[in-house]
């Protein structure tokens, strides 16, 4: 079982607000978030609406699943983000504190990845 961040990014990769975690199975890449795409309770929902609109202006709303706080730290330096807290403090909390509520990814797209061709496949030199 892996953990989903909702976080809110800087568009100048100078910080990140982590919004709450949630628990999923489904592996989820960087992908940019829309409330509309999960199954949640309606108060959830309007309560993300309400902070991706206060923040808008600077920040972007993300979602991306990690096994730890750690492992997300690492996977946005290796994006380019910097001046991420040191400890996840969120801004939503969902539920009681030690029930994390289960993220049915069912409705987000599908990610695919682009696979490189291995030069050695190459007939004709350029």
């Amino acid at each position: 079982m892996k953990k989903a961040y909702i976080y809110l990014a800087k568009r100048d990769k100078k910080g990140i607000k982590l919004v709450t975690v949630m628990q999923t199975e489904k592996a989820i890449l960087p992908t940019q978030f829309n409330a509309g795409l999960l199954e949640m309770p309606q108060v959830w929902r309007a309560e993300l609406d309400k902070i991706t609109h206060s923040n808008r202006m600077s920040y972007e709303a993300w979602i991306q699943t990690a096994n730890s706080y750690g492992e997300l730290k690492e996977n946005l330096k290796g994006r380019g983000y910097s001046d991420l807290p040191n400890t996840p403090s969120m801004m939503m909390k969902l539920g009681r504190e030690l029930a994390v509520p289960q993220l049915d990814g069912t409705k987000l797209p599908n990610q695919s990845t682009m696979l490189r061709r291995k030069s050695h496949l190459r007939t004709k030199p350029f």
